[in-house]
């Protein structure tokens, strides 16, 4: 066991230490950083990466702040079709020097279905020196190119924060029986909404409670803005016995 956080009377925190926590914690991804690194074709042949961080096997590479890198891409051909990946790669030499750089893995041209091409798969914190990890996917129809990412950007822990403060919860839950002594209509006003509550943060989920005897499904539901009511719609000419409507009103302000 080696402990990097503390003081240990010597130089001791390595790379490795900081990759191995990075990829623990965030995985493949990108930050929530700036262009959080926008990709946009110039051209077919131009995409240009604006700045942003990213995580890559734990490595932490970044195009800097309010400035982009240009990669050069091959021109595709008419009437064929080919994906290109756009890649960081790592790479650690013999003196133990690190580097990442932006690097196209170039797909093979075909008329039918083109094969994602291949790449270096690294164990970076294993200690492997390669690794390319794919950020981009670059789709080529004839001359025609689209681009589109692969990673995903994360939330900031603030932002998940907030998030999480901001669960759903039932502002009312209950039942209908429909037939058999039950109201026979079908739109059923379920519930009126309180004043104060913001209308497009409201959801309802409502089930057949009875499904077993009468096989009724709910057609939709709906809120009228006017007098902040909840209605279930169902489709009362397909009534063979009672059934049940439960109903949860949902919040999320």
């Amino acid at each position: 066991m080696d402990i990097v956080t503390g003081y240990r009377g010597e130089p001791h925190v390595t790379s490795n230490d900081h990759q191995a926590f990075n990829y623990g914690a965030l995985g493949d991804c990108i930050l929530p950083v700036g262009e959080k690194l926008r990709g946009e074709l110039i051209t077919a042949t131009e995409l240009r990466i604006y700045d942003g961080e990213i995580i890559h096997k734990g490595v932490h590479s970044r195009v800097k702040p309010g400035t982009y890198d240009t990669i050069t891409l091959a021109n595709g051909a008419q009437n064929m079709k080919r994906i290109d990946l756009v890649c960081v790669k790592y790479s650690k030499a013999q003196n133990n020097v690190e580097t990442s750089e932006w690097v196209v893995k170039q797909g093979t041209p075909t008329s039918g279905k083109p094969a994602t091409p291949s790449h270096t798969n690294g164990n970076v914190i294993a200690g492997q020196t390669l690794d390319e990890t794919p950020v981009f996917k670059v789709e080529y129809n004839g001359l025609n190119a689209t681009v589109s990412p692969l990673l995903s950007v994360v939330m900031s822990v603030s932002e998940l924060s907030s998030r999480a403060g901001k669960t759903p919860y039932a502002l009312a839950m209950g039942n209908y029986v429909v037939g058999a002594g039950g109201t026979s209509s079908d739109d059923i006003n379920i519930y009126t909404i309180p004043a104060g509550i913001d209308l497009n943060k409201v959801a309802v989920t409502v089930t057949n409670g009875n499904y077993g005897t009468n096989q009724i499904q709910m057609i939709s539901s709906y809120i009228v803005q006017g007098n902040r009511t909840v209605h279930v719609k169902i489709n009362a000419n397909r009534i063979v016995a009672w059934y049940q409507v439960n109903y949860i009103i949902w919040y999320w302000g």
